[in-house]
């Protein structure tokens, strides 16, 4: 058998020119590596860079149509009253309020023009002057209804109540702190159905509550959402606290404005009771059996709730077997109908409930 030869040699060493040639690959291999993975997250983050800005984009130009669908509808209000020795020119009081039929009918404050004896200027948004006659009140909600002789003016379109939805975005509109009309601010919508108390006469028991910096003069002025619709009045905030405002809900806007036009007035049913929303812990404390209703902590004299013999104390759970509590309270279950309505109380006096027929004051 042949035999092959073997090469007994130890192995030679590798070249540097071969070596020099695989580090280049290497190292070229590592460049195309990054290279890519520097292009995978530079499209990615692109793409997220691309998305937010679309977003911010988007709810900027929500917020920018919004503002200029209502702002021509936004007045400016403002109330003189009585000369005084330090102010013998009369007091002045500044406002807002929006318009809400082309020949010149706004929704404001009651507040805003309460005093007025001096008389009432409306400056619309183009910086006309008008003359207002306060037409209606409804002390219920606070709100007030002026007039102005005009022709083709600017509406600002009201939402719908059941639309409402907590953390949605919101505008408000107004001439803050008196002196700086149509001021924008935004936010969200922060809660629905809060309740800051009733005095018999004005209720604040069921209020939107937004962070959308609400400033004295923006009283009056309208609280809108996103498509530029009025959801709300604004019309309180809390001295406390930053970034908390209450508005109206415009359901009482649509009540109030649906009266006015029908009767010439706003009728709404009384009670006449100051009341305060029993907590948890008063419930705990008395050993009571219930967690909602509202506490009674005086009644009006010659009022409905006198003749009907409601004491201080009582707590009134339900208004014709709807109960009474956030989402109804006992005030926009009272002033949803009309005087002279008869209804049905359930009230707790002590340990004992008892049913108590009402019949309705008007306001």
């Amino acid at each position: 058998m042949e035999r092959v030869p073997v090469d007994t040699r130890p192995p030679r060493p590798l070249g540097l020119r071969f070596l020099a040639v695989a580090v280049i690959l290497c190292f070229l291999a590592g460049l195309a590596g990054v290279a890519a993975g520097v292009a995978g997250f530079g499209d990615g983050q692109g793409e997220v860079t691309q998305e937010t800005r679309q977003v911010t984009v988007h709810d900027e130009s929500a917020v920018i149509d919004a503002v200029g669908a209502v702002s021509p509808a936004v007045v400016t209000v403002t109330t003189k009253g009585e000369p005084t020795f330090f102010a013998p020119g009369g007091t002045e009081a500044g406002g807002s309020g929006f318009i809400v039929t082309a020949d010149g009918l706004i929704v404001t404050n009651k507040h805003v023009v309460q005093g007025a004896t001096g008389g009432t200027i409306v400056t619309v948004a183009d910086g006309r002057q008008f003359d207002a006659r306060v037409v209606a009140t409804d002390p219920a909600f606070d709100l007030a209804l002026l007039k102005i002789s005009a022709k083709d003016l600017p509406v600002a379109e009201l939402g719908k109540a059941d639309e409402l939805r907590v953390g949605q975005g919101v505008i408000a509109i107004g001439n803050a702190l008196g002196q700086f009309d149509n001021t924008v601010t935004a936010g969200v919508l922060s809660a629905t159905g809060r309740a800051l108390g009733s005095d018999g006469q004005t209720s604040l028991d069921d209020l939107l509550q937004t962070d959308a910096a609400i400033n004295p003069g923006n009283s009056g002025g309208p609280l809108v959402n996103l498509s530029g619709k009025v959801i709300g009045v604004n019309t309180a905030v809390s001295g406390g606290a930053e970034g908390i405002g209450f508005a109206i809900p415009v359901g009482y806007v649509d009540q109030a404005i649906d009266s006015y036009q029908q009767h010439g007035k706003i009728n709404r049913g009384r009670l006449g009771v100051t009341t305060r929303a029993l907590t948890a812990h008063e419930a705990e404390q008395n050993e009571l059996d219930v967690e909602e209703g509202v506490l009674v902590l005086a009644v009006t004299p010659d009022s409905a709730a006198a003749d009907a013999g409601i004491r201080r104390g009582d707590i009134v759970l339900s208004v014709d077997q709807a109960a009474v509590d956030r989402g109804h309270t006992l005030t926009s279950l009272i002033a949803s109908r009309q005087p002279g309505t008869k209804v049905q109380l359930r009230i707790k006096r002590g340990d004992a409930d008892r049913n108590v027929s009402v019949i309705l004051d008007g306001r």
